[in-house]
């Protein structure tokens, strides 16, 4: 479903998410300026999600339909976009189950770069463990795990794995 209002498209997906995309906003990881149509199988939620880049694509919105596409396509922003403290989903991907954690907080602890510990607001911490595909961003941009600190406001998101969580995204907050 295709929604417009003013300067603002929201798109709602099945699966409990939904978020609206201001034209004059781009989300973290959406750096295309066009959006290549999408196929997929009839019914499925990424069926309908192509729908909609398509419909965009068609109406001569490319830069929406480039953060639509960005959107349907990566479940960590997906996530970043929901809100809240920290969770798991479980999402049926092509080989199998695939959970997916993430985390709002603050940097309680930086182990030489290797793993950060993340408190919430409810006072929940995990351990994250940095990766050679971690992604850290601050201001838009990639940064290394030396931006890291005690105290930084972040966001975590990335795969369980072995009964640990491994950090594919850490996007610090700016500075207030």
């Amino acid at each position: 479903m295709l929604l417009a209002s003013g300067t603002a498209i929201g798109i709602a997906l099945t699966g409990g998410a939904s978020a609206a995309v201001s034209p004059g906003t781009t989300p973290a990881e959406s750096t295309s300026t066009s959006a290549p149509p999408a196929t997929t199988s009839p019914g499925t939620p990424a069926s309908r999600c192509a729908k909609i880049v398509n419909q965009a694509l068609d109406s001569g919105h490319d830069k929406l339909a480039a953060r639509l596409h960005a959107f349907c396509t990566r479940p960590l922003l997906r996530l970043a976009l929901v809100g809240g403290e920290h969770g798991q989903v479980t999402f049926r991907g092509k080989a199998g189950p695939r959970t997916v954690a993430f985390e709002r907080g603050t940097v309680e602890s930086d182990n030489n770069n290797t793993t950060i510990q993340v408190q919430a607001a409810d006072g929940t911490t995990w351990t994250w463990d940095i990766t050679t595909s971690t992604v850290i961003r601050q201001d838009g941009s990639k940064v290394g795990a030396n931006a890291l600190g005690d105290g930084e406001r972040v966001f975590v998101g990335g795969t369980v794995a072995n009964g640990g969580n491994d950090a594919l995204l850490i996007r610090i907050a700016a500075s207030s």
